[in-house]
């Protein structure tokens, strides 16, 4: 049997900060054939390694658009998981949107999300952690039509702590039974 299709997009830093993504891969391998992918390569911007440059580039100088169009490029296929940390899984949301076949997306910390009206047809779960300011409020339409967790005393980047790596792994794992 072949494993189910792990998608791993990294979040505005892009792989130059990404031993949280090592560890994802290195927990779920067993059960997932993974693949990471840069989302800064994704919208051709230089990784200035610093959040305030990045985040201009994608919001104010059309990487997000590109880092959309160029993921639709890279993957034709469908996928059966595909995880976006912040502005990953915006990445991946719009791509959905725009017809990318995944079975769920789980978007982690990606607070763009609340600038979203519209919702892609797949199963989508939503981890937010508590004291992120940007994430969306209780008024965003769409928040009520997703699985969402909200991480009680924790911020934006809880997803690269050791003990959220591996919770959410062994969830994640246990997941692909209830296809």
């Amino acid at each position: 049997m072949n494993k189910p299709t792990l998608l791993l997009i990294s979040d505005l830093l892009g792989n130059s900060n990404a031993d949280y993504l090592l560890k994802y891969e290195s927990l779920l391998e067993s059960r997932f054939a993974v693949s990471k992918v840069d989302v800064c390569k994704l919208a051709e911007i230089h990784n200035s390694k610093e959040i305030d440059p990045n985040h201009s580039a994608f919001i104010n100088e059309g990487g997000l658009t590109k880092s959309v169009k160029n993921l639709q490029k890279q993957y034709t296929g469908s996928i059966d998981f595909l995880i976006g940390f912040s502005i990953g899984g915006t990445v991946a949301w719009q791509a959905c949107l725009q017809n990318l076949s995944v079975r769920r997306l789980i978007c982690i910390s990606s607070t763009r999300l609340r600038k979203e009206t519209q919702k892609p047809n797949c199963i989508i779960d939503v981890y937010y952690g508590k004291k992120d300011n940007h994430r969306p409020n209780q008024n965003w339409k769409l928040l009520s039509r997703l699985e969402t967790k909200i991480i009680a005393g924790v911020g934006h980047e809880f997803y690269k702590r050791d003990e959220y790596i591996k919770s959410f792994c062994l969830e994640l794992k246990n997941k692909i039974y209830a296809k």
